[in-house]
């Protein structure tokens, strides 16, 4: 088999499999080869760049940032197992800002936290942020699975009654809700009119958004993210030997069934330039959809036209994703330019991120949401005092090419610039296209299959089947170990007896149990009854998240 691609999805596949055999979940065998583009090392969007701080070097992750631990179950169900000790969490308390463009040369701006409560903006949105957080954490929100799939712009619309007045309603949606929920949902994209209320009432129900008060909880790989997917990898290669193969620095451009059985694989080394082509049995991409659209977009792929551009879609362009997939940009810097951040803020800076909006205003005050940025202050992320404040890193993510507006990007060193496209952390987001991309995997050896799928030998994983995070790759991957391989996944996150409780275990399983719902729908009469699905599941997991 090839597992294509090496972040958390890829080796997750792999690290599974492993944990499947040694367990004697399965008797199955598997000669693995695992290509990856990355130079030196698995990590993908986990990647990790070092860098010198108080004259010690610092891991800074380039892509994830923190981990929700409550909202991980995943994740923290195999960091709790024993051989992933040496795999660190550092506690993150979240101080966020929002900043916005200069109104007769004051720039103004609102935080979560004392310092930055002083201002006027603040002092107008506190009222709607305290009536909507009420609103969330009303008794019967959390009881109504029907509220809970609205929409949040529904939702707001339904309640305008509570606020002040509809003028402050809209400026708390303008400059509190909109800008937050542009940072929780990744570069400058809010899209209030698609969010379910049920995502982000998960924030504030278990105390990770906030208007008021800095919020506790978040926690970030002590070594970077890199280094949880580097033990992964570790982990699997101890177990597998020879049977794993890691093919490094090589770009695959091309995955396709053959005429004779199982699938080939083009790559090229990027070092050498040379060009390999192999037929496997069976092959596994995790792989972006934007990336999908132009490795299965070839002449020699006979299921192109017919099975996989209806589901994947042609190639845009970087900036838009594919046809079928609205998948948002990210253009990534680490850097050490402080003129990326907005002039007249405090000093010295107390935020661990600024959502800024500097760049885009209209003069008065005015601004466009998809043309901010934000920016990670990574002294105060990690938690280090700064001997000399001009030894401060930063990490600017753009959902936009800046260059493309007239923003300079920041200055920044060789090799600490990364492109990459994602979707949102939520499961609902995206989710038709989630729920239809199913006839795209092949049939499951374990499985009844479907009207339309195909016996390919081609499957995929990855967090735009699931949630765009670190546990929506994760879980990815073990709803492929269990559909394609037969693996009782979720029993290779089960801790030994006696050394940790159930709860996390047990809400992991609640959540695999969605997201598997969403890579591989239940053969239901329709989608409006796959969707109730759906809704019960997301309920019963909140629940057990309280």
């Amino acid at each position: 088999m090839c597992i294509v691609g090496g972040g958390a999805s890829g080796v997750g596949l792999l690290w599974c499999l492993a944990k499947a055999q040694q367990l004697g979940i399965t008797n199955d065998s598997w000669a693995i080869t695992l290509i990856h583009d990355g130079a030196s090392d698995v990590g993908g969007h986990s990647r990790t760049v070092e860098v010198e701080m108080n004259g010690q070097p610092v891991q800074l992750d380039t892509g994830v940032q923190m981990i929700a631990p409550t909202m991980y179950p995943g994740v923290i169900s195999m960091l709790d197992l024993p051989e992933f000790a040496s795999v660190e969490l550092q506690q993150v308390v979240l101080h966020i800002s929002c900043t916005f463009p200069p109104v007769n040369g004051i720039t103004p701006f609102w935080g979560n936290f004392a310092a930055y409560q002083d201002t006027d903006l603040y002092r107008q949105g506190a009222p709607s942020a305290a009536v909507f957080e009420g609103l969330l954490a009303a008794a019967n929100l959390r009881k109504d699975p029907i509220e809970l799939v609205a929409t949040v712009k529904t939702f707001l619309d339904k309640n305008e009654a509570a606020f002040l007045s509809p003028t402050d309603l809209a400026l708390f949606m303008t400059y509190f809700l909109d800008p937050y929920m542009s940072i929780m949902n990744g570069y400058g994209e809010a899209r209030l009119d698609t969010t379910a209320l049920i995502d982000i009432a998960a924030l504030w129900d278990l105390g990770y958004a906030s208007f008021t008060a800095a919020t506790e909880g978040y926690a970030r790989f002590a070594n970077g993210a890199q280094s949880w997917v580097h033990h992964m990898a570790s982990l699997a290669q101890d177990h597998f030997g020879p049977e794993l193969t890691l093919t490094l620095n090589s770009s695959v451009s091309q995955i396709y069934p053959t005429s004779q059985g199982g699938a080939a694989v083009k790559w090229v080394d990027l070092g050498t330039g040379l060009e390999s082509l192999d037929v496997f049995d069976i092959v596994v991409s995790t792989l972006d959809m934007q990336t999908n659209a132009a490795v299965f977009n070839s002449p020699n792929n006979p299921l192109w036209t017919s099975l996989y551009e209806p589901r994947i879609g042609s190639t845009q362009g970087r900036k838009v994703g594919t046809s079928v997939w609205p998948l948002i940009p990210g253009y990534c810097y680490v850097h050490q330019d402080p003129s990326v951040l907005a002039p007249g803020m405090p000093t010295p800076l107390l935020e661990t991120l600024q959502m800024n909006a500097s760049f885009a205003g209209d003069g008065n005050g005015g601004f466009d949401l998809i043309k901010t940025y934000t920016t990670y202050v990574e002294s105060n992320l990690l938690g280090i005092t700064l001997k000399d404040p001009s030894e401060e890193w930063y990490l600017t993510m753009y959902g936009f090419d800046p260059a493309e507006y007239g923003i300079k990007p920041p200055a920044t060193s060789p090799g600490h610039s990364f492109e990459w496209v994602h979707g949102m952390w939520m499961p609902t987001f995206m989710v038709e296209q989630k729920l239809a991309f199913h006839l795209a995997q092949s049939v499951s050896p374990f499985y009844p299959g479907r009207p339309g799928q195909q016996d390919t030998g081609i499957y995929f994983a990855g967090n735009n089947l699931t949630m765009d995070s670190e546990e929506g790759a994760l879980m990815s991957a073990l709803c492929l170990a269990q559909y394609a391989f037969g693996v009782d996944a979720m029993r290779t996150l089960l801790p030994p007896p006696g050394l940790k409780d159930l709860a996390t275990w047990l809400l992991a399983v609640a959540e695999f149990d969605v997201l598997y719902a969403l890579m591989f729908p239940p053969l239901l009469s329709d989608s409006t009854s796959t969707a109730r699905s759906l809704d019960s599941l997301m309920g019963r997991m909140m629940a057990l998240r309280r």
